[in-house]
């Protein structure tokens, strides 16, 4: 049975870097946020180990003097892109990520304007 090996890779989360390890099929969510200087936020970031890639969603919700904020986008890296970054955050070699479909974006204050 062939099996894909483990995804392994670091991600910048919360004010730090965290390295994730994923099995095949396995999903994992991470969520922060909360009150801050002019009203709240709020981020959410699924993975899910693919076979040959991981995909990523990344939610972003806010709300401030303007009203609500949001957005959403989609990613993947290739299993072999997972360390292929040697820009990355120090010594620590970090995924390269490809946009997959198209990102969604809500802005209440644009709204009001018509835009």
């Amino acid at each position: 049975m062939n099996k894909a090996p483990n995804a392994r890779f670091w991600i910048f989360w919360n004010g730090g870097m965290v390295k994730l390890t994923l099995t095949h099929g396995q999903k994992l969510s991470l969520c922060a946020g909360g009150p801050d200087e002019e009203g709240w936020h709020a981020h959410r970031h699924k993975y899910e180990h693919c076979g040959s890639r991981v995909e990523s969603t990344i939610f972003v919700e806010d709300r401030d003097c303007d009203g609500d904020h949001s957005e959403e986008r989609h990613f993947f890296s290739k299993l072999c892109n997972l360390r292929a970054n040697y820009e990355g955050y120090g010594s620590l070699l970090l995924p390269i990520w490809e946009r997959k479909g198209h990102a969604r974006c809500r802005d209440q204050f644009a709204e009001s304007m018509n835009y």
